[in-house]
């Protein structure tokens, strides 16, 4: 997930405050008056933002080492709601944004003073939302991996006569101890990562690959082809997140419309921001999703930003079983879910087709009785 950019919260805010200024310039000119923002508007954004602080502080003090254990759901729920608080303190700040210019550029209207502070009030609230989103999102970055740098300078074999090469800095060779009409001057001089990719593997400065180490090389083994799960898992928890928030969205639209109260807008843009992110994020974390089978264990991952990889060797397994509630068998998938004797390394495979899911739970079972015979 990238994070949000400022500009882009400033073109939103600009964008709906211009909109929103013209269409009370309309609603006045027809002699209509705004609505009165109610105070609770500002404090119910300061709210949400000290909230989503309190969770990203958490997140920032797990990455710096300062906090022992941080549930990786929670980790990915914040950045999420990171990000619809980004979007909508700028939804918001446009909104009351463009009320408040427009009340301020018609003070002489009786109550537009009174309705003018408790909209700019709200506006601060929004921009307060907005600013918050963008530090969460902030203490939420992971750091790239960091890659090993070979160094390209060696040191030079010593030609025949005994004497040493010179290296320049831009890496050209030169050999001291040959006179300069000896020296062929016909060919280049070779690049140094010819004269590297000629030295032997296990040379100090051999040929080898750059590739990161750190965070990403855990899990990424090598010789493993992951295995994906079924593309309807996606739609099982899109379709579960949208019988979550479908709901409350529309309740909260019903009763702002019904009552006119405005403030009942502000949870209902954040029901909708975060259902937007969700159908966003949950691709992308089924997408993450996968095991592969090795010789002496099984591999499972998941995650995005918070990654996880758990190896379940087939001789600590007790037993496997395979589940499927009514929602599940709805969508025509399957979750395997293995038993070990530690809890900690008990794992599960989720978004299974059913005959896959079934396969695996037999291949799993007869290579741990095999493993336990083994032993």
């Amino acid at each position: 997930m990238r994070r949000t950019r400022w500009q882009t919260l400033v073109l939103v805010a600009v964008g709906v405050a211009a909109l929103t200024w013209l269409g009370w310039r309309v609603v006045a000119g027809r002699g209509g008056l705004p609505p009165q923002v109610p105070w609770l508007v500002a404090a119910v954004e300061v709210l949400i933002a000290a909230v989503v602080f309190s969770m990203g502080w958490a997140v920032r003090q797990f990455l710096r080492g300062r906090r022992p254990a941080l549930d990786p759901i929670r980790a990915a729920r914040t950045a999420v709601l990171a990000k619809a608080s980004c979007y909508t303190g700028a939804l918001l700040s446009g909104w009351y944004g463009g009320q408040t210019i427009a009340l301020v550029t018609d003070l002489a209207t009786h109550g537009n003073g009174g309705r003018a502070v408790a909209a700019g009030a709200a506006t601060a609230g929004a921009v307060v939302l907005a600013a918050v989103g963008l530090v969460v999102e902030w203490f939420c970055a992971v750091p790239p991996p960091r890659t090993t740098r070979r160094s390209r300078r060696r040191t030079p074999p010593r030609a025949e006569a005994g004497g040493p090469d010179r290296t320049h800095d831009d890496g050209r060779m030169t050999d001291v101890t040959t006179p300069p009409a000896e020296r062929p001057t016909d060919q280049p001089a070779p690049h140094p990562s010819d004269r590297t990719a000629d030295l032997p593997s296990d040379h100090p400065t051999g040929p080898t690959t750059d590739r990161p180490t750190g965070a990403s090389l855990p899990f990424e083994p090598e010789g493993v082809t992951w295995t994906p799960v079924s593309g309807r898992l996606a739609t099982a928890r899109l379709t579960a997140l949208a019988l979550w928030l479908g709901p409350v969205l529309a309740l909260l639209v019903v009763l702002a419309l019904a009552t006119g109260a405005s403030w009942l807008w502000v949870p209902a843009a954040v029901v909708a921001a975060l259902g937007l992110w969700g159908a966003l994020l949950v691709p992308r974390q089924v997408r993450a999703l996968g095991y592969a089978e090795r010789a002496d264990d099984l591999l499972v991952r998941r995650g995005i930003m918070f990654r996880q990889l758990v190896v379940v060797p087939y001789g600590r397994m007790q037993y496997v079983d395979v589940s499927a509630g009514p929602f599940a068998r709805r969508f025509g998938i399957a979750s395997v879910q293995l038993h070990t004797a530690s809890p900690a390394t008990t794992a599960s495979i989720d978004g299974l087709p059913p005959a896959e899911a079934a396969r695996l739970r037999d291949r799993l079972a007869s290579r741990g009785e095999a493993r336990l015979a083994g032993l």
